[in-house]
């Protein structure tokens, strides 16, 4: 018997529940939100290291042990199986915000992508999420 509501496996609640797990340093719970073939990448298409979950583990079991990362949500959109998030991210105290797009399927994470300009923005753009880059007028 499935006990899982919509609700709880909607791309907007694995996104949730791994921010929690995040934030607890909560290693074996943040993994559960990524599929065993996840590919990180950096904005738009640069692989960001080996495809698969031993690879987010090299980068988040030492921060988490450390206790030395935290994250802020600032925003949130959720379009069918994907979630754009905008956060602050700390390591000890070095922080940045970032851009986070994410493909859910079939209850995790296997497509991630970073945008580690904060000139890069998205949004819904006639039903479809959209990059989109700020750029600063001359005068």
């Amino acid at each position: 018997m499935n006990t899982t509501t919509p609700e709880q496996s909607s791309p907007l609640s694995i996104v949730n529940q791994r921010m929690a797990a995040h934030n607890r340093h909560d290693l074996d719970a943040f993994l559960a939100t990524y599929s065993d073939d996840i590919q990180v990448y950096d904005y738009p298409r640069t692989p960001l290291g080996k495809k698969g979950k031993a690879h987010i583990t090299s980068i988040f079991e030492p921060l988490f042990t450390d206790n030395a990362v935290t994250t802020d949500i600032h925003h949130q959109i959720e379009h069918g199986d994907y979630v754009i998030t905008m956060r602050r991210c700390c390591v000890a105290a070095n922080c940045s915000t970032t851009f986070q797009f994410m493909k859910c399927v079939m209850g995790s994470f296997r497509r991630f992508v970073l945008s580690r300009n904060s000139q890069h923005y998205f949004g819904l753009v006639g039903g479809r999420i959209m990059p989109f880059v700020v750029k600063q007028r001359s005068r």
